[in-house]
């Protein structure tokens, strides 16, 4: 551990034939490269070690699909004090999202009107920040 953050273990894929994972930093709008990952035979990265910094927020995606369905683990990061804390996580399985019964996180994701990109899981993200924000 130092001061700027810690070095964590994320797990990516169950099954590198069917799908990647990914970790996005939503401070820096960057993807992020792993430290020492592990690879599979066809380059996908199954699980790595990534440097995370305090006060910044993270999205990853790990993906545990298999050759008939899609299931799609999300999970909004923050690190505060060297510490990872989970602040929402939700689930897409064959196109369907599932927020094991948070009906707060529902809400904000039917306010929010998303599709199924990629690229809106990610402003997704952005826009749980923005509420955890103004309710601190």
């Amino acid at each position: 551990m130092s001061e700027q953050g810690i070095i964590y273990k994320i797990n990516l894929v169950r099954n590198p034939k069917t799908g990647k994972g990914w970790v996005f930093n939503l401070s820096n709008d960057t993807f992020m490269r792993a430290l020492n990952p592990t690879f599979a035979k066809n380059r996908v990265v199954i699980e790595g070690y990534y440097q995370l910094e305090n006060n910044k927020f993270y999205l990853v995606k790990e993906d545990r699909s298999s050759w008939k369905n899609n299931h799609e683990h999300y999970q909004l990061l923050a690190v505060q004090n060297n510490q990872v804390n989970v602040i929402a996580e939700w689930w897409r399985e064959n196109n369907t999202y599932n927020f094991e019964k948070n009906k707060q996180l529902e809400q904000l994701f039917l306010e929010f009107n998303m599709t199924t990109q990629e690229k809106n899981v990610i402003n997704f993200a952005k826009y749980i920040i923005q509420k955890v924000r103004k309710n601190e």
